[in-house]
């Protein structure tokens, strides 16, 4: 479902012409709703499984399985929910998942207005929390690879957030690997 979503955010943003950021953002949105979904959608069959198989043997250890089972999902529910509203609050700014657009100030304080990575003139910049500035694509490629700062090496993740997906966990990618219980 991710990926037919993100077809159609595809189709759509071609005609449009949105900037490869907010594809970006509009991707992980997506992609951090489909995550909830995947979270959630399980619940109903692996409780029944766990009350029903443990039921054989005594009913406090079927009650215990299944609330034990219901405890480890909503703690993951409400945390894929803070997610969902993290991204969801920073399209609707317009913010990067990762940092912040440059303002004016951070961009005149920016000795030579070029992006440490590429060398080239800063294109879309964006200051991470350690206040370097690096063009928004750039620092999104090197985010994917290491989530760090490329200058200091500080730590970079989303907000307090790191829920799978990439190492930036803004490029929206969609994850393989299934949400089996």
């Amino acid at each position: 479902m991710a990926m037919v979503a993100k077809c159609c955010v595809i189709l759509a943003c071609s005609s449009r012409h949105l900037t490869v950021g907010k594809r970006r953002q509009i991707f992980t949105l997506v992609e951090a709703c489909s995550t909830l979904y995947r979270t959630i959608a399980p619940i109903p069959v692996w409780y029944c499984y766990f009350v029903a198989v443990t039921n054989s043997f005594s009913g406090v250890t079927a009650s215990l399985c299944g609330g034990m089972y219901l405890a480890i999902k909503v703690t993951a529910t409400v945390e894929r929910c803070k997610y969902v509203g993290f991204v969801g609050k920073g399209y609707l700014k317009g913010e990067a998942t990762y940092g912040k657009f440059a303002t004016a100030e951070q961009l005149e304080a920016h000795q030579g207005g070029d992006c440490s990575i590429c060398q080239g003139q800063l294109d879309g910049p964006i200051s991470l929390p350690c206040g370097h500035l690096f063009c928004e694509e750039c620092v999104s490629e090197w985010l994917d690879r290491e989530p760090t700062c490329p200058l200091c090496r500080s730590q970079v993740t989303p907000g307090r957030f790191q829920l799978g997906g990439s190492a930036s966990g803004g490029d929206g990618s969609t994850s393989l690997l299934p949400l089996l219980f």
